[in-house]
Formats: C-alpha cells, sequence, structure tokens
C-alpha cells in the first residue's frame, strides 16, 4: 500500500519530533498518568507536528513497554495506535464530524471501562459545531478517571473560551528553515536520496516551517524527476511584481498581476504571498537572517537594495491596509497603483525600469528612493 513520506517516516516518539519547544513539556505532563489532565489544547500551524504529538502521546499512554517517557513504538498496542485501530484511542476529524451526535458518541465511550489510558484525539477543533462544544463541555467539567482529550487546531479563537480555560495549553510554532532544512537532509540520507543544495533551499523556504509540506514537496519532486526549482518556484510571483513597481515598470506590473491571478486565482493567497515576501524583507533589512534565505538570491537582492527602509515600511503600510479588503483582481490592479504612485510618484502608465543592471543605475534608484 502506498505510504506518503510524511506518513511513512511520521515520528513514533517524543524524542523524534523536531523543532517544537512544547514537546518536552507535553511529555512531562503525560508522564504520570495518575496525574492525567483532561484536556491538552494542541495549537498551531498546520503541519508542523501538533498530530504527530498527539498520537506519540495516545500510544504512550497505552504503551505496556514504556522506557524514560517514550513509547516503545514496537509492541502491538503502539502499532495499533499508528494503524488507528486501538481500542482506546479515539481519533475524530472535527472538519467532518464535529457535530453532536459524534460527541455525543464519544462522550459515551469515554465512560466505557478498559484498560489503559481511553485518549480521544480531535483534529481540526475549531470546526467542533456550537451544540458539539456544549456536549463536550459537559464531559469536561466532570471527566472519567484514566481519560484525556486531545484538541489540535489551527485556530485557537474558534476554541470557547469555556474550553480553553480548562485546558492545558501548547503553541506549536513553524520550524525553524534550519532544522526544516537539516531533517530533510538527514531523511534524504537515511533512505539514500541524492537531493541537490538547491532543491533543499528551495523546498526549506516554500514549505514556511512545515515539515509535512517540505516532505510532500521533496516527494513530488522526485517522482516528477524535476528539481524542486522547477516544480515550486513559478508559484510565487510577489519577487517580480514588487521589482517590476520598484523599477517603475507599470505595464510589466499589470502583466504580472494578470498572469499572477490567471495561475492563482484568489486574492487572499496573493496576498499572503505579498505579505510574506515584504516580511522577508523587513526582517532583512534590520540583519536577521532567519527569514531570508537562499531562495531567489539575485531578485532577492535587488529588490533589497531598490527599497529603503523608509519606502518598506510605506509599501508594508498600504498592504497591511488593503490585505483584509483584497477580493478581486480589479483590487489587486488598485493595490498595484497605489504602490506604484507611493514609491514612484505620478508616473503611472510609463514602463521605463529604474532598476538596471548597470551600476550607474542602481545609483539612481536608491537616490530616488532615498528621498521617499
Amino acid at each position: 500500500m502506498y505510504s506518503s513520506l510524511p506518513t511513512k517516516f511520521r515520528p513514533k516518539k517524543f524524542t523524534q519530533i523536531v523543532g517544537q519547544d512544547e514537546v518536552p513539556i507535553i511529555k512531562q505532563v503525560v508522564k504520570d498518568a495518575d496525574n492525567l489532565p483532561p484536556l491538552l489544547l494542541l495549537q498551531g500551524p498546520s503541519g508542523v507536528g501538533k498530530t504527530t504529538a498527539a498520537r506519540v502521546v495516545a500510544s504512550y499512554l497505552n504503551c505496556s513497554n514504556t522506557v524514560d517517557g517514550e513509547p516503545c513504538a514496537e509492541c502491538a498496542d503502539c502499532q495499533a495506535v499508528r494503524e488507528g485501530n486501538h481500542i482506546g484511542v479515539y481519533e475524530l476529524d472535527s472538519a467532518t464530524n464535529g457535530t453532536a451526535d459524534k460527541l455525543r458518541d464519544l462522550v459515551m465511550r469515554s465512560h466505557l471501562s478498559s484498560d489503559g489510558v481511553k485518549t480521544f484525539i480531535l483534529d481540526e477543533a475549531q470546526a467542533i459545531s456550537g451544540q458539539g462544544w456544549n456536549v463536550l463541555l459537559k464531559v469536561l467539567e466532570e471527566p472519567p478517571p484514566n481519560c484525556i482529550f486531545l484538541l489540535l487546531t489551527s485556530e485557537p479563537r474558534k476554541v470557547p473560551s469555556k474550553i480553553r480555560t480548562r485546558a492545558l495549553k501548547f503553541t506549536f510554532k513553524p520550524v525553524k528553515p534550519k532544522v526544516v532544512r537539516w531533517y530533510v537532509k538527514q531523511l534524504c540520507n537515511h533512505v539514500k536520496i541524492d537531493v541537490s543544495d538547491d532543491d533543499l533551499n528551495v523546498i526549506t523556504e516554500l514549505s514556511e516551517g512545515s515539515i509535512r509540506e517540505a516532505l510532500m514537496m521533496l516527494e513530488q519532486s522526485l517522482a516528477s524527476e524535476r528539481s524542486a526549482r522547477d516544480m515550486f518556484c513559478d508559484r510565487d510571483r510577489s519577487l517580480d511584481y514588487l521589482l517590476s513597481i520598484v523599477s517603475a515598470d507599470y505595464a510589466g506590473t499589470l502583466k504580472i498581476v494578470d498572469d499572477w491571478w490567471d495561475e492563482v486565482g484568489d486574492a487572499g493567497t496573493i496576498a499572503a504571498q505579498l505579505a510574506t515576501t515584504l516580511e522577508k524583507l523587513s526582517f532583512g533589512k534590520v540583519g536577521a537572517d532567519y527569514y531570508t534565505g537562499p531562495l531567489h538570491t539575485p531578485k532577492y537582492a535587488k529588490l533589497n537594495d531598490g527599497l529603503t527602509q523608509d519606502a518598506l515600511v510605506k509599501v508594508l503600510g498600504a498592504v497591511s491596509d488593503w490585505y483584509l479588503q483584497l477580493t478581486s483582481k480589479a483590487q489587486l490592479i488598485m493595490l498595484s497603483s497605489k504602490l506604484y504612485r507611493l514609491l514612484n510618484g505620478d508616473k503611472a502608465g510609463t514602463s521605463k525600469p529604474v532598476i538596471q543592471e548597470q551600476p550607474k543605475q542602481q545609483n539612481n534608484v536608491a537616490d530616488r528612493l532615498g528621498k521617499l
């Protein structure tokens, strides 16, 4: 049976989960089964280890061969948890099964007697219905013995406060780029996969802190027998977009908007890509290397040189004002016009590039933008 790289190499122990400072704390919390909290809330973006950590918790609490606070990962109980058929572990995708009836069924199961600790993993918890939350609240007010609920969510604000205040909360963050790169490289070495440094750099940056996304990109690149750069670098046109504006190429800007919209077709995604690029530029301006990975180095360097700190602040302010209201292609064009005039005065409609490869033209850019 086919198994994707993230599934095949999903960590089986706490120590195998990388890049999350909260995991050792979770390990200590569940180590004492006699004082087990009834509810843990694991919050953070997708693909950073929440579900993996929850399953390791379930394995540990039902493993008969634990060693130093870790499940053995080899016994029948551990295997059953990984395969999703352990009698004492219940995993629910709340996005499709977050109704009150489904939650009542879980509550009923929590009162049944069984060996070990009954573990309930509710993924995508933000999708639980209002009545479903009420059902869950009742069992959390008087939790049955030997029972633990783990709520996993990427949108903690959608979890009712009455639930949040009863939970031990653990925040998972995007994994640092250097950790993502190291992890992918180690996996490739383990399974004897040749991967170039350039592919590692591309995958690291575009995964945006998600090891799951990084492994899926690696797998897709391997399956297509194409480089990661060829596969994925055309997805985000934000650098070309900003470069065309800074270079006073308004016609080129509109062409990029047109192509960008045809490829993505969603203003929210475009706005997010643009905001991410501006974030990286901002960190780069203050000398922080954390976000400024090696991807698109020539374009990034050119844009970084062409935008002064003051100009970047103005662009960030304008994009921030438009971020939530950007819903259509027409609004994207209006934002482009605003950004163009912000950086180039009233020259809208011209297409003469300001950023050129010649040093003389680059100096002119610096002089002009320095007056903003």
